[in-house]
């Protein structure tokens, strides 16, 4: 089972603004019939109210939003933005934005085991921003089941 599609993964050189970033991310999702516009607003919505707290480490992002606000199916996107930039002051410095939409529990613990084990891994971190192609950033997250 593929943890991600390839369709679903994006390499830019920067975004505008946090908002661009997961427009752009979970845009990939939307395009795939993969989630409803909602999930999209809900995205925002919680960002705006709680804050980003789906910043988890340096580099990297998991926005996401519960299953009843439009997930069709589960699947994960992820844009790589080359040049970093923050959801807050506060945040990290991201450069790795995942859009997760989990259907159920189960695929919500399965994409969490596996991007759990990526974001402890600093190398494999580095090699994700540093891919400029998308195939490559495909095996390796598919290689980490």
């Amino acid at each position: 089972m593929e943890i991600i599609r390839l369709e679903n993964i994006k390499i830019v050189d920067k975004v505008t603004d946090w908002k661009d970033s997961i427009n752009q991310s979970a845009g990939l999702l939307l395009d795939s019939g993969y989630i409803e516009q909602t999930y999209i607003d809900a995205i925002f919505a919680s960002t705006e109210a709680n804050g980003a707290y789906y910043v988890l480490a340096p580099e990297i992002a998991l926005p996401h939003a519960s299953a009843d606000l439009g997930v069709k199916e589960s699947q994960i996107s992820l844009l790589v933005v080359k040049e970093s930039f923050k959801f807050s002051e506060e945040s990290f410095d991201v450069r790795l934005v995942f859009t997760l939409a989990s259907k159920d529990k189960e695929a919500h613990m399965k994409y969490l085991k596996v991007l759990s084990a990526l974001f402890s891994d600093k190398s494999l971190v580095d090699t994700l921003i540093s891919a400029n192609d998308s195939k490559v950033i495909y095996d390796l997250l598919n290689s980490l089941q």
